[in-house]
């Protein structure tokens, strides 16, 4: 039976000892790396649009930031964003009012952390909970397996999941990067931050460790931070990540080359966790996610979010601007300024997550289990709604169309479960 199970930060964040050796670059003198060459431009320059198959993807190669030159904005109508709906600890959907004479949407959410005590923010948590096994090696952004925006795999495997780097590739070499991440807002703190890695590999095969930005002049920065050497077949590790830059457009990588170390069989990698110490008094705002699309409501995932309230706050907020494509729907022409700024709301939260895992869940068919009757919606990962029904009292069977993963809404109760 596959039951759905949100991810638990701290859970993963555990203070374990090393199952592996992480050997810094500044000690592996013959340690070098071979910079991608893709997402050739700063994130922080003009978007784009494109459409795959029936799902909308994202040029991601030229998406933007709202930092925007006066000439990139036009006089299009301006969306009004939405009070957030099925808002949980891990999720919450984005809405606004239409605009006619606009062809799209973008939807970018930022993060409020205040903290009064030293603790730790994650700024990054995927556990590929969407991911399913694929035969053909694998080169482009990972959206749809995950829960952010801008993963992006190069020679690789999507694997039942996780993300696989397989021993052999067809250039020699495999690599799987975060988005870009926004680590600004503490210029004057300790830049070590630690990765928290689930993955499985042969005992003395190796994973080398990276990170890559654009300097002030636009220049691509690639540094190698080391080798991680799997002295197990399984592991659970945190490796600390020193003398990171603070700035908002940090991408790290976990890659493997033959050229350097010749590994004995494939690297399974099944959850990334990154996190970041932060001292008592700690303010941030930064950004967080985004997303393209043409109609409202769009979900997204603040698997980050620290639910402990004592003494810190963690808040969302996000805001819309309008799009004007060109005739090959790939290219914007013309945006719009960005609308007003929306607060996720805790107090529309749905219930607890225990009380999710209980009620919804896969056993051959979808179940929900509902304490009075309700309607029921599920809806793929694209957005598009596949099942509606009137729920019951009691344990509501329904047959799901085909394998993969769902939302299932009930209520004001939402999950997602994979079938």
């Amino acid at each position: 039976m596959k039951r759905f199970t949100f991810l638990v930060v701290a859970a993963l964040f555990m203070n374990v000892g090393f199952a592996q050796s992480f050997t810094p670059a500044k000690d592996a003198k013959a340690l070098t790396h071979r910079a991608v060459g893709k997402r050739t431009q700063s994130p922080l320059k003009t978007s784009g649009f494109k459409q795959s198959s029936a799902e909308l993807g994202i040029a991601k190669e030229n998406w933007t930031l709202p930092e925007r030159k006066p000439a990139q904005t036009s006089a299009l109508p301006i969306p009004v964003a939405l009070p957030a709906t099925n808002v949980s600890d891990v999720y919450f959907e984005a809405n606004w009012d239409s605009v006619s004479g606009v062809d799209a949407y973008q939807v970018e959410v930022y993060r409020t952390f205040e903290t009064t005590v030293d603790t730790t923010i994650i700024v990054l948590a995927e556990d590929f909970f969407f991911a399913e096994a694929q035969e053909e090696e694998y080169s482009g952004y990972l959206d749809y397996y995950c829960y952010r925006a801008d993963w992006y795999l190069v020679n690789g495997f999507v694997g039942d999941r996780s993300i696989i780097l397989p021993k052999e590739s067809s250039e020699g070499w495999s690599q799987l990067e975060t988005p870009y991440l926004d680590l600004n807002g503490m210029e004057d703190s300790d830049s070590t931050l630690v990765m928290n890695l689930i993955a499985k590999g042969a005992i003395n095969d190796k994973l080398i460790l990276g990170y890559y930005y654009y300097d002030d002049d636009e220049n691509f920065v690639d540094v190698t931070l080391g080798a991680l050497t799997f002295e197990e077949t399984d592991i659970v590790a945190n490796i600390p990540l020193k003398e990171i830059p603070l700035r908002p457009d940090v991408v790290f990588y976990l890659c493997t080359d033959s050229e350097m170390f010749v590994n004995s069989d494939d690297i399974t990698i099944y959850s990334v966790v990154i996190a970041q110490p932060v001292p008592a008094g700690t303010e941030l705002y930064r950004f967080h996610d985004y997303k393209q699309t043409y109609t409202s409501p769009v979900p997204f995932f603040t698997m980050e979010k620290n639910t402990d309230a004592v003494n810190v706050t963690d808040k969302f907020e996000y805001l819309v601007c309008s799009f004007v494509l060109d005739d090959s729907g790939y290219y914007i022409t013309a945006r719009s300024d960005p609308s007003n700024v929306i607060e996720v709301e805790v107090s529309s939260a749905v219930e607890g997550l225990k009380a999710v895992n209980e009620k919804i869940f896969v056993h051959d068919n979808l179940h929900v289990v509902l304490e009075k009757p309700t309607a029921i919606n599920v809806y793929n990962m694209a957005g598009v709604l596949v099942v509606s029904c009137q729920g019951i009292e009691g344990d509501n069977e329904i047959a799901l169309p085909s394998s993969g993963a769902y939302i299932v809404k009930a209520g004001n109760t939402v999950a997602k479960v994979m079938k």
